[in-house]
Parts: C-alpha cells; sequence; structure tokens
C-alpha cells in the first residue's frame, strides 16, 4: 500500500524548526513500516504570487522548479516549491493545493491508498477535496496550539468538514481532543508527538552547593502565548522575598524578545536572566542538558515538544496547567501550577529548587522513551494504517 504523507508544516532553509515534530512524525513512520511504501510532499515552501503582479507568476515558473524524487529510507520525497496566489488558505488556494499535488502524483505514476494529513489547514482540506474526487481515505494529525487559529475562523466550515470526513482524526493531547470536538462535533483520539533524544545520557540531579545558582531553562519561539512574562514577574516576587540563588535561560527567539528583555530589565531581574536567541535543535538540547530543571510558563500548550525533550534528558519540570502538560506532568516528574499565576509560578519556582533533588533522572528519562519514543508513536499509528486500510 502507498501512504502520502501531506504536510501543512515543515522545516525550510528559512525556517529550520518549523514543524520540526511533524518531520520526526513522518520520520519515525516511514522507518518503523515494513508493509507500506510512504511519500511525502509539504506545502509549507510554498510561494505566493500577487494576482495584481503576474510578473510574479512569470518569475515563479520560469525559475528552476523540476519536481524531484528522492529516497530517504522509507520515506520518498517529493521535492518542489508550490505556487500559490494569497498568503490566506481561503478556498481558492486550497484548489491550488490540491491541483498541483494532483499533478505531482500523475508525474510518478504514484497510485495511493491512504493520505496522511498534518494538520487541517491547508493539508487536510487538500485530503478532503482527493477523497472527493477520487476515493482517497485519509485520516488528520493536528498540531494546531489553539484549534483552530485565529486567522483560519473565516475558514470553519471548511475545516469543519475536512475534519468531520476523515477516517480518523488524532489530537496531541486530553485538552487538544476537546478543542477539536467542541469545534468540529468529531470525536478525535489521541496519539501525542513523537520525541527522539539522541547521544544524550541523562543524570542523577545532584544537590546544589549553597553558593550555586540553581540553572531554570524555557524553550519556545518567544510570543505571547509562551508566558515568559508570567515568569518574569514570578523572578520578581522570588525576588523580593529574598530569593537570589536561581537563574532562567530563555532558549529561542522571536518578535518580542526585546519586549521580554526590557520587561525583565523594568523588573529589576535582568540579571536573573539569559537570552539565547533562536537555537539548532542540537543547541537546544545541550542547553537543557546543562540545566536543572525545564519550566513551561505557557498560557496554552497542545503538546509541549520541549518540554518531553527535558524529560528524555531526565530533567524535572515545572509547568502550568496549559493543557498539554497534564496529560506529562506528575509527582514522579516534576509540577504543576495555576495557569497565567506568577504567585503560583513563584512558590513553583522555589519549590523546585528545593526539591529537584529528590527526582530519579533514570527514571523520568525512561518513562518518557517509553510513552514517546519514535517505536512506541509509529506502532500506533501503523496499527491505525491498517485498520483504515482493511475497512
Amino acid at each position: 500500500m502507498n501512504i502520502l504523507h501531506l504536510a501543512s508544516w515543515y522545516p525550510t532553509e528559512d525556517s529550520p524548526i518549523n514543524g520540526i515534530f511533524i518531520e520526526r512524525k513522518i520520520k519515525a513512520i516511514s522507518d518503523g513500516d515494513k508493509q507500506n511504501k510512504h511519500y511525502f510532499i509539504s506545502l509549507a515552501s510554498a510561494s505566493f504570487a500577487s494576482l495584481k503582479k503576474p510578473l510574479d507568476f512569470i518569475r515563479l515558473k520560469t525559475k528552476s522548479n523540476k519536481p524531484k524524487l528522492i529516497s530517504r529510507g522509507n520515506l520518498k520525497m517529493i521535492n518542489y516549491q508550490f505556487i500559490i496566489s494569497h498568503q490566506r488558505l481561503f478556498g481558492t488556494e486550497v484548489k491550488q493545493f490540491q491541483k498541483q499535488v494532483e499533478k505531482l502524483l500523475k508525474k510518478f505514476a504514484l497510485n495511493i491508498n491512504l493520505i496522511h494529513a498534518h494538520v487541517a489547514m491547508p493539508a487536510g482540506a487538500v485530503a478532503l477535496g482527493m477523497k472527493q474526487k477520487f476515493q482517497i481515505p485519509y485520516i488528520i494529525s493536528e498540531q494546531m496550539g489553539e484549534f483552530p487559529f485565529a486567522y483560519l475562523l473565516s475558514q470553519k466550515e471548511l475545516i469543519i468538514e475536512s475534519v468531520q470526513q476523515a477516517a480518523q482524526v488524532i489530537a496531541l493531547s486530553r485538552f487538544q481532543k476537546a478543542e477539536i470536538e467542541k469545534f468540529t462535533g468529531r470525536k478525535a483520539e489521541i496519539i501525542p508527538n513523537v520525541v527522539e533524544v539522541k547521544n544524550e545520557k541523562p543524570f542523577q540531579q545532584q544537590a546544589k552547593a549553597l553558593n550555586e545558582k540553581f540553572q531554570f531553562i524555557l524553550v519556545g519561539i518567544l510570543s505571547p502565548v509562551k508566558g515568559v512574562d508570567i515568569l518574569i514577574a514570578a523572578a520578581s516576587i522570588l525576588k523580593a522575598k529574598g530569593i537570589h540563588h536561581f537563574h532562567i535561560t530563555i532558549a529561542g527567539g522571536g518578535k518580542i524578545e526585546q519586549d521580554l528583555q526590557q520587561l525583565a530589565l523594568q523588573k529589576n531581574v535582568d540579571s536573573y536572566f539569559s537570552w539565547t536567541g533562536a537555537l539548532r535543535p542540537d543547541e537546544v538540547l545541550q542547553k537543557i542538558n546543562e540545566s536543572d530543571a525545564f519550566v513551561c510558563a505557557s498560557r496554552h500548550e497542545s503538546f509541549g515538544v520541549a518540554l518531553v525533550e527535558a524529560l528524555s534528558l531526565g530533567k524535572p519540570v515545572l509547568a502550568t496547567r496549559c493543557g498539554g502538560p497534564q496529560d506529562t506532568v506528575n509527582e514522579e516528574n516534576g509540577l504543576l501550577v495555576e495557569n497565567e499565576n506568577p504567585q503560583a509560578l513563584a512558590e513553583g519556582l522555589k519549590w523546585m529548587m528545593q526539591n529537584a533533588g529528590q527526582f530519579d533522572s533514570k527514571k523520568i528519562a525512561e518513562a518518557a522513551v517509553n510513552k514517546y519514543g519514535p517505536a512506541v508513536i509509529s506502532a500506533q499509528y501503523l496499527r491505525l494504517y491498517e485498520e483504515i486500510l482493511k475497512n
């Protein structure tokens, strides 16, 4: 059988970490499948041309953009840059994506038995069109941190139809499952993201010397949803209480990074923070491994890949009750605190500094690998594929 993966997001040269969790998931599934053939098309590399500027289309269509079929193990990637007329995912754009996907499949003479759409828009909507035209079943595995993103609300009907017509819909957590079901009226199943940490050995937490600062780390693309402003407020509370033996590394860049740095300066806690800017995935893992504990201060998380990466490295986690972490963090690996509450987060930071040494780093790492490792997640998807293809 031939499985086609359609990815709404995927790493590109300009955005090397965008959709990296989708890349890992597709790799894990194809590597673990010894029966089916897997093909992949990314919709994330689209070039957008203005209808008001015909030269945009001429320029894009005349540049070197010949489709190539690249083999990577059991995965064959169709490398192609889509040319789309707008930058918002209106119905006409979905049709343009679908038309070009059909041409690619025809060019390489591919007969697809099942489509795995990674994210409902645009991949899920394209898969819906393929089902209506060719009767190809499809599943959707969702990734949106808030379902759906606000800018997609104008496409409510298309999103709902795409989800309702899917053979199965996959959420990352109970929180995201509830969001999908509330918005679409369609039941969803839960399969978490793949987390794979290589060449890193977890180690036991060691007691900190009295004069040694406790090292926290927060990882993410900096936006209001990540709650770094709440973390800054929590640090200010600890400082006011005379608690100074901690440091927080903010690993990741974003449009509001300078605003957050200015806020830390205004709160007079700038010396308690370090800012790395955007990092490569391997650099993120190195920074996590150098820390004593991971902190998630988010207002909303559908899953939390970096959080689970920290667990895979044996790090205890302090997280807000913001969605996904409720499925992940427990008394064996960390602490959950109230969301959007600087006082509660400050108390959590203090508690973690006092109790991190009580956690068993090896058990934390083993539990994370057993729940989120590539082989585990791949097996769940392959069982789902088999069930759908049999029917």
